[in-house]
């Protein structure tokens, strides 16, 4: 199985079963959408009207060159369960495919089509524990486990995996085991009416700061440790004061989302945040994204205990937390997007 894509003026290709990455011309290129489906005859004919046969056949001596040295469509065949039992093998790590489907339509991708064929589909919870279960029971004397949830794009089954992570947190400790957990995800999951709600519900992130006293909202200085923790209460506070909304309101998505923010935009990536101490994937997304949000605004602001510093320095703060105190694929993405940031603040920047 092969990636390939282009970058600008680059055509690369991603072998998967070796890891090889070649970059190669366009010949090269385009001769691989029909290497594997037409014989070496047929190809120099389809693109006949596009290169010169010679060039070809250049092209296609050193695509099999490749292929011989198993650096391009190299063999995927499967290590068997009776290969790993026969031998006694240690396992330290699994990747649980958790959703035989995606957002996005790429077109060199699985989800429907493609190598793995098959219906659209998401991973089971029992299927998953399942799964769990049987790393434990093979991971002999190693401590440290890792999965990884991908796809297609997991976070369509993102329920399932925040199961599959509660349940393997419990199921680790009749083993003595600690098992890492990671999603390889595209990050566009957002759709239009997420993204709406995250902005309406985004401005209710402090709003359980009106129970924290001024004295300590505007002391000038830096806060003491006492004073620190009843700072912090204001993310608890904040979800009883939504909380107690939905039931004279009755419930809704933009109130769940706002409680969802309120509660968790403290939390840290590295687990050492407040108040419940998630970390990584268990942290929702919304409280990842305010948490960068939150800090970019934070630092480029004055407050009455700071100066505010400049855009180019915040981007560079934030940088240097990325996979402590933020998610770090979030970090990239503000990286990306950072002008913007700056420009939103110049525009509404109190006088």
């Amino acid at each position: 199985m092969i990636h390939k894509y282009q970058y600008k003026d680059q055509y690369i290709v991603l072998d998967v079963n070796s890891g090889a990455v070649h970059v190669v011309n366009d010949i090269v290129y385009d001769i691989l959408d029909y290497y594997e489906e037409k014989s070496l005859e047929e190809i120099p004919k389809l693109l006949a009207g596009k290169y010169k046969e010679e060039d070809i056949l250049d092209a296609l001596e050193d695509i099999r060159y490749l292929v011989d040295h198993e650096m391009l469509f190299a063999d995927d065949s499967q290590v068997t369960l009776d290969m790993l039992e026969g031998r006694g093998a240690v396992i330290k790590a699994m990747c649980l495919h958790a959703a035989h489907d995606c957002n996005m339509t790429c077109k060199y991708c699985f989800g429907d089509k493609g190598a793995f064929e098959g219906e659209r589909s998401l991973l089971s919870l029992e299927t998953g524990k399942k799964a769990i279960d049987f790393l434990l029971a093979h991971s002999g004397s190693r401590r440290n486990l890792e999965i990884d949830f991908f796809g297609g794009e997991p976070l369509m089954n993102f329920d399932v995996v925040k199961a599959l992570v509660a349940y393997g947190r419990e199921a680790e400790k009749a083993y003595g085991k600690n098992i890492r957990f990671t999603i390889t995800t595209n990050g566009l999951l957002l759709d239009d009416a997420m993204i709406e709600l995250i902005f309406k519900s985004a401005p209710l992130h402090d709003i359980g700061k009106i129970g924290v006293p001024d004295k300590i909202l505007l002391k000038p200085g830096k806060l003491d440790a006492e004073e620190y923790a009843i700072m912090q209460t204001h993310a608890e506070l904040g979800r009883r004061a939504i909380e107690a909304a939905e039931k004279r309101l009755g419930a809704s998505t933009f109130l769940a989302v706002a409680k969802e923010i309120a509660f968790t935009h403290h939390e840290r990536w590295d687990g050492s945040g407040y108040p419940q101490g998630l970390s990584k994937i268990d942290i929702p997304l919304s409280g990842r994204l305010m948490a960068i949000a939150d800090v970019y605004d934070a630092l480029v602001s004055e407050r009455v205990y700071k100066k505010a510093i400049p855009h180019m320095e915040a981007v560079a703060l934030i940088r240097s937390e990325k996979g402590k105190h933020f998610d770090p694929v979030l970090v990239d993405l503000f990286e990306a997007t950072a002008p913007i940031f700056d420009e939103i603040h110049r525009q509404f920047i109190d006088p």
